[in-house]
């Protein structure tokens, strides 16, 4: 039987506390499928160190010399964790890609409600939506989501609402993404351009580095960061409702001006003072010129962009699943 390989990536800046237990569990996971010879393997485990602030690397190093199947990759400089998880995402090969954050917030035990979600309903990528507020902190799950509300209506992007770092990708859409990312892409925009066949599984996610230490993993820089990228990546309707308001302006400029024709043939000398009511048309009608041509530019400058920045033309995918791998995670689903 050939079996459904899998590929865990997590990027590590300073996990050196968490590191031996996430991969304790990840393990066990991986032990549980091997015994129960189910048609999927954890075949791979990849560590990414982005130039960690703590004693991470030893560790990660220290794992992967005892267990074959852990990879430790070391970046040359601090990069941030989305160019540290792409860096893991290139280097991995298996036919599903789950990327997990460092401090254990991210269960690997629900691995498998990811994959039975994608391979029941023909999903390319599964986000972990939190039921809960997963930072404990009111205050930035606050902002954080009436962020990402706001980003849903600008772009019409639905699927924003549900970026999370703990993801479940076919293999192929999660390498291809990951290949056309450059330094200022947001990993998740680029998965949107490449499948919209986009899940979500309900989980409870509790931050417990925040739950601990009351710190985060991110500083303020680091989410403002992330913010900036994520508009930088997104193609924004913003443009085109600019544009609707200038021909807006431009017919009701046109209107008025045929209202003050009319009454200067019918009425004249109605309006008092000449001059005026011209003054105010034209800057009516050539200030909506100026909106619409503007807005144009932007669209179009949106679209180079993007195409810049990688964004295909299409992309064939086979999303067919082997039958008795259905079949297995049925049965597994139905304990949880």
């Amino acid at each position: 039987m050939i079996k459904t390989q899998l590929s865990v990536v997590v990027p590590i800046y300073s996990g050196s506390q968490y590191v031996q237990e996430l991969f304790q569990r990840i393990k066990t996971v991986r032990e549980q499928w091997e015994q129960e010879e189910a048609p999927l393997a954890l075949g791979e485990l990849i560590f990414v160190d982005d130039q960690s602030i703590d004693n991470s690397l030893p560790v990660l190093q220290k794992i992967s010399e005892e267990n074959q199947w852990v990879h430790a990759l070391s970046l040359s400089r601090n990069f941030g964790q989305h160019p540290a998880t792409i860096a893991g995402i290139l280097h991995s090969s298996g036919n599903w890609v789950i990327t997990l954050d460092e401090d254990l917030q991210h269960p690997p035990e629900k691995i498998e409600q990811l994959l039975y979600k994608a391979i029941k309903e023909e999903k390319d990528v599964v986000y972990a939506n939190p039921q809960n507020g997963p930072h404990g902190k009111v205050s930035r799950d606050f902002t954080s989501s009436y962020f990402k509300k706001m980003m849903v209506w600008l772009t019409g992007d639905k699927h924003i609402a549900y970026f999370n770092s703990f993801r479940l990708m076919r293999g192929e859409i999660a390498r291809s993404a990951a290949s056309v990312c450059g330094p200022d892409t947001y990993f998740d925009v680029s998965l949107t351009w490449f499948t919209q066949a986009i899940g979500q599984v309900s989980l409870e996610i509790q931050d417990q580095r925040m739950a601990e230490n009351n710190k985060s993993g991110y500083s303020f820089l680091k989410l403002i960061e992330h913010a900036r990228r994520l508009i930088l990546s997104s193609k924004i309707n913003l443009y085109r409702s600019i544009a609707f308001l200038g021909i807006l302006i431009f017919f009701v400029g046109v209107l008025y001006s045929g209202f003050i024709i009319f009454n200067e043939i019918m009425h004249p000398g109605k309006f008092g003072s000449r001059g005026w009511p011209s003054l105010i048309i034209t800057t009516m009608i050539f200030g909506a010129t100026s909106i619409i041509l503007l807005s144009i530019i932007l669209e179009y400058l949106s679209l180079v962009v993007l195409k810049a920045q990688g964004k295909p033309v299409f992309f064939v995918i086979n999303r067919s699943a082997p039958a008795e791998l259905l079949t297995y995670l049925e049965k597994r689903n139905g304990r949880h």
